[in-house]
């Protein structure tokens, strides 16, 4: 295949910001390309905005209609339909000739959201995935698509918006040429891997808060563009929830493994070096006893140095709250934080998870707080202000 050209990234942004500037050019009828690392989550944030438009959730439930997912309800109906471009023929985009009464017609796929096809919504958005994977030929069957928003001679319907997403030249996928005519037809973002939006993603998901603890004190684990030493796994915010939920399984199923097996499971998700370390983080932080912390039956005695240790010990808190998911759990677990001498050394840590837990049930936070008293109340903010203050948002 032919080389693409190399997109800098130069004006990248993060998917939330992808995510609202999608969302004001929504109603403008302008088709948008997305380029960016593999396994960021490309994919993934066009379906949150049509949820989101369409129900105000972005992770409001799909159903399959006249097999096109749909989502909301009545006049708020959106559809999602997701073609991926390295994986059709021209003819999907631009029907089949067929002779029809001595002339010439063309049939299209059913699921295309051409005006006068009852079968989808009135709305949504037609998503075009690998598009600078896809074959010359499916490339210029795009043009009449792109610019003139028609397949065919059928026009789109007026509420469907297309978008397409591709990978960067950088990140050894292989990509075809986009011919320089096609490419001036898109709006074009770059979008980079952001850690933030991916663990508000992640904490709204409910996955194991042990990623994401892990990720967090090891940056260069969050997201790399190929596997160390010939590997095929490597991490990428989608290869994480893949550990996320492998994680969780485990401990759903009560299964019992051995540190080798576990090692082995997360190699073949991301890779043997980072398997390694994430597997020695989570073990450290499951044995440590939170019911005996809380309790005060072991006492911890971490300094501002112990810094794996203190992750350690904000890992197993996490968990504790996220996973046993009750208002009596969080507010042991506030106090625990507000008036644990030990601790005052590591405040920041402590401010870090009170603001997450704000992030992950605001409704739950606030139902702790209405809860506290005097000085409970006081030292909780106290915490909270120490990172905001880190964070410069407060």
């Amino acid at each position: 295949m032919a080389k693409s050209t190399k997109i800098t990234n130069d004006n990248s942004i993060t998917l939330s910001e992808l995510k609202a500037e999608l969302r004001e050019r929504w109603d403008l009828p302008f088709s948008v390309f997305v380029s960016g690392p593999a396994g960021v989550g490309k994919s993934a944030v066009f379906k949150q905005l049509v949820a989101e438009i369409a129900t105000g959730d972005p992770f409001a439930k799909w159903e399959f209609k006249n097999g096109i997912q749909v989502c909301g309800e009545g006049k708020d109906e959106h559809g999602f339909i997701d073609y991926r471009l390295a994986q059709i023929e021209p003819q999907d985009l631009a029907g089949i000739p067929m002779p029809e009464n001595g002339t010439t017609r063309r049939f299209l796929p059913s699921e295309l959201p051409v005006v006068g096809n009852d079968r989808v919504p009135e709305q949504g958005l037609l998503f075009l995935d690998e598009a600078n994977q896809a074959d010359i030929t499916v490339q210029k069957a795009m043009f009449s698509l792109i610019l003139d928003r028609k397949v065919a001679d059928c026009p789109l319907k007026p509420g469907w918006r297309v978008m397409a997403a591709g990978n960067r030249l950088e990140d050894s996928i292989a990509v075809s040429e986009m011919a320089a005519p096609l490419q001036n037809r898109f709006i074009h973002y770059v979008v980079r891997e952001d850690f933030e939006t991916w663990k508000k993603w992640a904490m709204a998901k409910k996955l194991h808060p042990s990623v994401f603890s892990f990720v967090q004190n090891n940056m260069q684990h969050f997201c790399k563009s190929h596997g160390d030493n010939d590997e095929y796994a490597f991490p990428t915010p989608r290869t994480w929830e893949q550990v996320a939920l492998t994680t969780a399984y485990w401990e759903d199923k009560k299964l019992t493994k051995s540190h080798a097996q576990k090692v082995r499971s997360i190699s073949a998700i991301v890779g043997r070096s980072t398997a390694e370390l994430y597997t020695s983080f989570l073990e450290a932080s499951q044995a440590i006893d939170v019911e005996a912390l809380l309790s005060g039956k072991t006492k911890v005695a971490y300094t501002s140095a112990d810094i794996a240790k203190a992750w350690h010990c904000v890992s197993a808190l996490y968990s504790y709250v996220l996973r046993k998911n009750t208002l009596e759990d969080t507010k042991k677990v506030i106090l625990f934080i507000t008036g644990t001498d030990t601790f005052k050394q590591l405040r920041e840590f402590m401010a870090m998870l009170i603001h997450d837990l704000n992030v992950y049930d605001n409704k739950r936070m606030r139902e702790v707080y209405n809860s506290l008293k005097g000085k409970e109340l006081e030292s909780t903010y106290d915490i909270l202000s120490i990172y905001l203050k880190a964070k410069q948002i407060g």
